[in-house]
Parts: C-alpha cells; structure tokens; sequence
C-alpha cells in the first residue's frame, strides 16, 4: 500500500500580503500605511499541499528553499500542519523565496523573489520516494526550470507504477509557453490550468506540434481550447474563477484505465460551480487554484467522477477566498461532509 496519498513537487516560498486602497510606492522617502500586513505560506505546490492535508490526504512535499530564518519558519509552519517535509532541500547558495502580494479590493500585483524557487533538480529527487504515493502533482512548471529536462522520465516512471500524475503550469513570466512542455503535458493524466494558461498553451500547440488536425485556437472558445490540448491523450480541467471550472478530455486519447465520468458525448465535457455563501464575503483569491487542485486530487483519490471532483476543486477554491491569503481558510473534511454531503 502506498506510503502517501500525495506527493506534491515544485514551489514553497512565504508569501508577504500587504493590503490598502493605495499601494503605489512614492520614492523621494515619501511613507504611506497598510491596512493590513500578513505572513503566509506561499507557492503553488506548498499551498497546494496544505489544502490536501486539510482534507485528510497523507501528503509529502519535494521542494527547494534557502537555508535561512525564512526557510525555518515554513518548514515549521508546514510541519505543523502534517505536511512530510523530508524531501525539501536547503540551499545555501540561494535564499529563500518571496513574493510580495498587493491586494486592492478584487485585484492583485505580486513582486516576486525567485531565490531557491526554481532550484530544485531532478537529479536529486527521490523517484522511489515519490512512488510511494497513489498520486504525484507537479505545479509552477515554468518556475521549476531545474526540473525540466527530467520532468518526462520522472513522469513516465511513475505512470508505468500506475500512479496517476496531474500537472498545474501555473503562467509563464517569459511569455514563451514552450520550454518542453508539450512533451511533459503528453505524459500527464490531468492538466489542471487557468483559463487564460490554457489559451496560451493551445495557441502555441499548433505550432510546437505542425498537425493540422488541430484548429486554429480561440481565445474566446474556451472549450475548443481544451479539447485541443485533451488531444495531446489527458483530461484538461479549466479553472474560471467566479464561473467555476469545466474538464474535456477525449475518450479515444484518455489512458486506458483513468476514472472518468460517465459521458456518451463523442468529446466529454463537464463542469462546476461554487458560489460564495451569502452569509461570507470574498476576501482575495490568492491561492485559489491552488486550493482547488488540492480539492480536485482529494475527489480522484476517493473515486469520484470527474464531475464530482470539479465540484471539490470548486468548493475547494472558493472557501479558500474567503480568508486572506492562500492557506488561512481552506476547506478541511468535515467542511466537505457538511456541504458537499461526503461521507469518506
């Protein structure tokens, strides 16, 4: 039996949350105040991780941080909440990362500090480590550069175990959408991505790949999009913030033996909402996808449909709004029991 539930790789840094109505910075040693200044847990794989915790899910994170008050501080807090941390790797070469989160109403602007983001090398991944989990997540591709070129044996290795692998490309800063990641894409079983990530990739397909049974992408066709890169033989689940999320994939394509959900239609599509309660109000959404992908995994590993684990995801994402920052309100277990009526 596996040793984890999930394995989660790629980034950890703290995130800096400042809040107020007017964040711009005045030089010439002009002081302005905050409403709020908060420290958080940062990194789409980190947060990630602590939402599978807070569903109950035995999770380890494979990660880089620096060896300093910051990466003592996460490690700490991580620890804390059950989070395996043996597979995170001090750097003296680097400090920790941060990003810095200006928060405006609904809106957002983050200055980041790569430092150990991005320095995790798949040379030093403990490949019999990350077997021991029924599912592997890989988030922040584009960060992670040190992965990249080992990304797609690490993949296969753990799809040849059947361990399942699910994929969030989170945006790429240099505006490129290649760096080898169609071939890592190809060997996933889930593409956990944006709206906007996912026009991006699909726009760039066509041409990484020169196959004219593939349309042109639209931005607007947010569907079409999907189904084009579901193609590429995964399911592709789109998260649309306030509109909830959708997944396609194609049957003809889907590794044979992937839970799916029961559709007739020649290309499956199905989708999901959330809406806040009422009775709470919207805070940020920082971390939000991050949330739900700890949602949506936590829905596969139990068996439920497709369908079923965009509403986890959803309901995932959504709670993880109504506090600020990624981690300090996402949903646990007896959340899912009381309002999505899980009984696992």
């Amino acid at each position: 039996m596996p040793h984890f539930d999930l394995t989660v790789i790629g980034d950890c840094n703290v995130d800096m949350i400042l809040t107020g109505d007017d964040l711009t910075p005045d030089f010439g040693q002009v002081e302005k105040f905050l409403d709020d200044a908060r420290l958080e847990i940062g990194g789409s794989a980190a947060i990630t991780s602590l939402q599978a915790i807070r569903l109950g899910l035995k999770t380890q994170l494979i990660s880089a941080i620096g060896d300093d008050l910051f990466g003592e501080w996460l490690l700490s807090k991580m620890e804390d909440n059950g989070i395996d941390v043996s597979q995170v790797k001090k750097t003296k070469s680097q400090k920790t990362g941060v990003t810095i989160c200006f928060v405006k109403g609904s809106d957002r602007a983050m200055l980041t500090y790569l430092g150990a983001i991005g320095k995790l090398d798949h040379t030093t991944i403990d490949i019999d480590r990350a077997i021991e989990s029924s599912h592997v997540h890989l988030s922040s591709y584009f960060l992670n550069k040190g992965l990249h070129s080992g990304l797609v044996g690490i993949c296969k290795a753990l799809r040849g175990k059947h361990i399942t692998v699910s994929l969030d490309p989170n945006w790429d800063p240099m505006g490129k959408w290649d760096s080898g990641i169609y071939d890592v894409i190809s060997n996933v079983d889930f593409l956990l991505a944006n709206e906007s990530e996912v026009n991006q990739l699909a726009s760039n397909v066509t041409n990484f790949y020169g196959q004219e049974s593939y349309s042109t992408p639209r931005a607007s066709d947010i569907i079409g999009n999907a189904n084009m890169l579901a193609k590429l033989g995964l399911c592709v689940v789109v998260k649309r913030a306030q509109l909830g999320a959708l997944a396609a994939w194609d049957p003809q394509c889907v590794p044979e033996g992937l839970v799916l959900a029961g559709a007739d239609s020649e290309q499956p599509v199905v989708d999901a909402n959330w809406p806040i309660p009422s009775s709470r109000e919207y805070i940020d959404s920082i971390g939000a996808g991050d949330s739900f992908d700890g949602g949506f995994i936590f829905g596969l590993l139990h068996g439920e449909s497709i369908r079923k684990s965009v509403e986890i995801g959803c309901f995932c994402g959504t709670t993880s709004t109504l506090g600020p920052g990624g981690t300090s309100c996402q949903a646990t277990l007896d959340d899912l029991r009381r309002d999505l009526n899980i009984r696992h």
